[in-house]
């Protein structure tokens, strides 16, 4: 069954321009970014590098950063396969779970 949620037409080229604006915002201000940071990125994606990701992780300025790359995951973690889908999940809400009781403290490939 399809997710309506999901659009999977091709994307308009006013939609690209805005995401990569976006992008290049996000990026240009990494350095000032001091909020907890859990980044998750599938291995096998081809829409983005996971490298990306791990230099969005290397360049936060958290104290706190978590980046992992999934292995065996595809672009779109929360709706792959169900044990890519559940292991995705099971870490980001052990992730946030540990925040909420006090806890920090970042692994994986960005730092921390």
């Amino acid at each position: 069954m399809l997710d309506p949620l999901v659009v999977f037409d091709r994307p308009r080229i006013g939609l690209s321009a805005e995401v990569l604006a976006a992008c290049d915002a996000v990026a240009a201000g990494l350095e000032g970014l001091h909020l907890p940071l859990l980044v998750l990125h599938g291995e096998l994606d081809s829409r983005s590098d996971p490298a990306n990701s791990l230099e969005l992780g290397r360049r936060a300025a958290s104290a706190d950063k978590t980046v992992r790359v999934v292995e065996g995951a595809q672009h779109q973690l929360l709706q792959d396969v169900p044990a890519i889908r559940a292991a995705a999940t099971a870490q980001v809400v052990s992730w946030v779970l540990a925040r909420a009781a006090g806890g920090s403290g970042g692994s994986g490939g960005g730092g921390g």
